[in-house]
């Protein structure tokens, strides 16, 4: 059935009693054809068929007035006097007032069946659809996972164009769309929504959480309406979490207005989004302090070991520089090159750990980016040799490149 034809619709509410009198008329017009050809006893019970058809396929109403017509009807066609709505025989009154409350209360009772039936319809099509919700955001990252409920809530909804927004912890807002592009279009246009749908009473111990209701928004004088394009209202939905509004669900939809269910689907859907959306920014403030905690660790351990290699040079260059100023030793031209080239070796050294402390803090800070383009190894591993030859040049190395190693 289209949304035309929605259980509480009035095209369904009137549909349902006419249905109720064709199914009596049927019964009746068998009836007649029987009794036309043999008197058949309690044969007006044959017209609980069409309570119970009624009752299943329409409900309660249309059930107690399949049973009253029904009554009426047999009363005015079968019952002698013919053609009036009084009874000759007292009898015929106690088996028409049985007949009467048996067709009511069997219609009741199917009528709570069909009911309970519905409601646990309406129960597996909010669970399929919050799973849904759920495992598409848990198995894509947020974005893309994003993509995949707003379409599946505007699939399940039957709106012409669903859009999700929500604020990044920069400030930053996304928005994400599906539909056609002229109800897009539309939506992207709106300039502000026509309702809002408000909480509704929270779950407790003793009774469910009960559907939001919708508030309309009143527009000020300064406000102009969408003009072209697809008419239709936008209606908006909070996205909260922990009790801060974090985004919205909006919806486009012509004229159709949403039932109870969809209300809480909509405000469930809206519910699990901002618990995605918020785990989100948890999950990347967690990353964020391990990255912290780990570059701590890591920066003590290193200033740990840079201690020691400052230490090193330094060290030597005050040891050569403390003998060259010895006065009291005779030192040998030979033995005071040899204190200069010390020096400045360990200067050098001392100049290159220096470099790579500014270099790392350069890291650190992102003002200094990798080059990222393709490169031959053998080429790489010439140049890091040719810098380091300070460092190996009392070391024998030794360096083996394949010739057909591809670009790195």
């Amino acid at each position: 059935m289209g949304k035309w034809w929605r259980p509480g619709s009035r095209t369904a509410w009137i549909g349902g009693y006419v249905a109720a009198l064709g199914a009596v008329t049927l019964i009746s017009l068998f009836i007649g054809f029987v009794m036309g050809v043999n008197h058949v006893a309690n044969i007006s019970i044959l017209y609980l068929f069409a309570v119970l058809a009624t009752a299943v396929a329409f409900g309660r109403g249309p059930a107690i007035f399949a049973s009253v017509a029904a009554f009426l009807i047999f009363d005015w066609f079968f019952v002698q006097p013919l053609h009036q709505f009084t009874i000759a025989d007292p009898e015929e009154w106690v088996s028409l007032l049985l007949f009467m409350l048996t067709a009511i209360v069997t219609g009741q009772l199917a009528a709570g069946q069909r009911q309970r039936r519905r409601e646990a319809e309406q129960r597996e099509r909010e669970a399929v659809v919050l799973y849904d919700v759920v495992r598409l955001m848990s198995e894509s990252p947020l974005e893309d996972g994003l993509h995949a409920v707003a379409e599946r809530l505007r699939s399940e909804l039957q709106v012409p164009a669903l859009a999700v927004e929500y604020w990044r912890p920069t400030g930053e807002l996304v928005r994400i769309s599906a539909g056609d592009p002229p109800a897009l279009e539309a939506l992207n246009r709106s300039a502000a929504p026509s309702r809002v749908l408000h909480s509704g009473r929270g779950a407790s111990s003793n009774a469910h959480a009960a559907p939001g209701r919708w508030v309309r928004i009143v527009r000020t004088a300064r406000a102009t309406p969408d003009s072209g394009g697809q008419s239709g209202t936008v209606d908006i939905v909070p996205i909260k979490a922990e009790d801060r509004r974090i985004g919205a669900l909006l919806l486009l939809h012509p004229s159709e207005r949403f039932d109870a269910v969809d209300n809480r689907l909509v405000s469930a859907a809206a519910t699990q989004i901002g618990l995605a959306v918020d785990r989100n920014r948890l999950q990347r403030e967690s990353m964020e302090a391990e990255i912290l905690r780990r570059t701590d660790q890591l920066r003590a351990a290193l200033l740990n070991a840079v201690s020691h290699d400052l230490r090193t040079p330094l060290a030597a260059i005050m040891a050569s520089a403390g003998s060259l100023r010895q006065d009291d030793v005779p030192w040998t031209e030979q033995e005071r090159q040899g204190f200069a080239q010390a020096i400045e070796e360990e200067a050098e050294r001392l100049n290159r750990l220096v470099g790579n402390l500014l270099d790392l803090s350069r890291i650190e800070g992102g003002s200094l980016r990798p080059d990222m383009s393709w490169r031959d190894l053998g080429a790489l591993i010439d140049d890091a040799v040719d810098r380091l030859r300070p460092v190996t040049a009392h070391h024998r190395l030794q360096v083996s490149v394949p010739p057909d190693l591809p670009p790195v």
